[in-house]
């Protein structure tokens, strides 16, 4: 099937579709999420390790966490002090 043209348009306009629902997603989370540079250094570390350095994602979402952890009781001992 994939031999027709009809069928090549089909899925390049699938694909076009999907990239615009994935980026109206990103949009809707990136404005719902609270912002710092904790959030703009997660985002682009992420986005180096998975893109760039072709890091495993489980590692990299693993790693986000543990940074938000460690970051979350940096802050809660600010405010105790």
């Amino acid at each position: 099937f994939m031999d027709y043209a009809a069928v090549q348009y089909a899925f390049k306009g699938i694909n076009a579709g999907v990239l615009a629902l994935l980026f109206k997603a990103l949009w809707n989370m990136y404005k719902k999420s609270p912002k710092g540079w904790a959030a703009y250094v997660v985002m682009g570390g992420s986005f180096l390790l998975t893109a760039i350095l072709k890091i495993n994602l489980f590692l990299v979402i693993l790693g986000c966490a543990v940074f938000g952890l460690v970051t979350a009781k940096i802050a809660e001992r600010k405010v105790q002090k």
